[in-house]
This record gives structure tokens, C-alpha cells and sequence, in this order.
């Protein structure tokens, strides 16, 4: 059985339950003796086979998520380095393009974050259009709204 996360926690509880069951026949039989003690053993074992299968499937699940753990942890170094080097790329053409003003690297972080904000939004923007073909664009809309919120700027402040 493939467990998912729900399912971990909800053998995880019936794991419990077993063992408190378990834990009951075994105290049950001690205080009756009278019973035969063959079937409270019978019934005591099944329920440590239940149990067993049930350990064995939160084991194995248990071993999945730490072999996906490790192998994230293994692969995090190079996605960083994927990151860092795709980042550097875009700050480099950024301050090549002469769109920034100052060359330093450390006083053009506000114009290069508000270039890439400019890039994303644009991007966003087309991607919404794919699929809005026929009406006003995403950007111009934007546009309209800003110029709205500029008038009612310019109001309050008369």
C-alpha cells in the first residue's frame, strides 16, 4: 500500500490503537484466568500481525521521505548555484543595458529589483493575454487603474 501523508498519520493512530488493544488482551487474560487463554493468545496475535504489517508499511514510508529528504539535500547545492549564477547573469545585462544609473552594483539594487519587478509584471502580463485575446490588455488595464488612483491622488491633495 502507498501511503501519502494523511494516510501515514491515520495508520500511525491505528498503530497505537493496536498496541493499546494488545496491551488490554494481554491484562485481560491475567485477570480471568478462566477464559482459555488459547483464544486471548490467538486474538493477541493477530493483532501483533495487524501491527506488524502496519509498522512495516509506516517504515517504509518513513524510508521514502528521507530518501526523498536526502536527495533533495543532495541536488539543493547545484540548484543554489543554478540560482546564484542565473541571478548574476540577469544583474550583469541589467547594468550592461545602461537602464540602471549608478554602475555600483550595491546602490543600483533598487533599480535593477524595480527593472526585474518591470520584467515579471510584463511577462504576467502577456501570459494573462494569451488567454484574454479580445478585451483590453492585463497592461493596459493597469494603466487605467493607475491613472484613476493618480486623479484621485491629485484631488485629495487639492
Amino acid at each position: 500500500m502507498v501511503l501519502n501523508e494523511k494516510g501515514y498519520e491515520l495508520r500511525k493512530a491505528q498503530a497505537q490503537e493496536f498496541e493499546k488493544a494488545i496491551v488490554e488482551f494481554s491484562d485481560y487474560a491475567i485477570q480471568h484466568p478462566e477464559i482459555d487463554s488459547r483464544i486471548l493468545k490467538a486474538r493477541e496475535n493477530s493483532l501483533r500481525t495487524l501491527l506488524a504489517r502496519i509498522n512495516t508499511e509506516l517504515a517504509e514510508y518513513e524510508d521514502k521521505q528521507l530518501e526523498s529528504l536526502a536527495l533533495a539535500a543532495k541536488n539543493y547545492p547545484k540548484i543554489s548555484q543554478q540560482r546564484y549564477k542565473s541571478l548574476t547573469k540577469l544583474t550583469n545585462k541589467i547594468q550592461e543595458s545602461n537602464q540602471v544609473q549608478n554602475q555600483n552594483i550595491y546602490s543600483s539594487s533598487l533599480d535593477i529589483s524595480g527593472i526585474a519587478w518591470q520584467q515579471t509584471l510584463k511577462q504576467v502580463f502577456d501570459k494573462i493575454d494569451q488567454y484574454n485575446p479580445n478585451k483590453e490588455t492585463v497592461s493596459q488595464w493597469f494603466l487605467s487603474l493607475f491613472k484613476l488612483q493618480y486623479r484621485k491622488l491629485e484631488k485629495e491633495s487639492l
